[in-house]
């Protein structure tokens, strides 16, 4: 185990990755855009047997993750799960509600 020096920064860059922006990334051949930092890593490559998609839910605008079994089509799981945004509706609908001042 070695000794911290205080005087020192904790985790020093590398000088080639200070500065870097945007433009300063080789743009894709296809299209023109940025390609992804070299730490960037494809969902697809972690998860090949599984299809994972973003939906917005439009009651609540939460994203939710439905993940599927890309062979099958099966839905595995979706985060947050139906019951937990039904849950979410319920309690809007309810906070909408006991805002209002019935008095007037």
């Amino acid at each position: 185990m070695s000794e911290i020096d205080p005087t020192q920064p904790a985790n020093p860059l590398p000088a080639e990755t200070t500065g870097t922006s945007e433009s300063a990334r080789p743009a894709s051949p296809k299209n023109g855009t940025p390609l992804p930092d070299a730490d960037t890593v494809s969902i697809e490559a972690l998860f090949p047997t599984r299809d994972i998609r973003l939906v917005i839910d439009q009651a609540t605008n939460i994203v939710q993750a439905v993940v599927r079994d890309a062979a099958t089509g099966k839905v595995l799981r979706k985060l947050p799960d139906d019951d937990w945004l039904k849950l979410v509706r319920k309690l809007r609908a309810f906070a909408s509600e006991a805002i209002i001042d019935r008095k007037a």
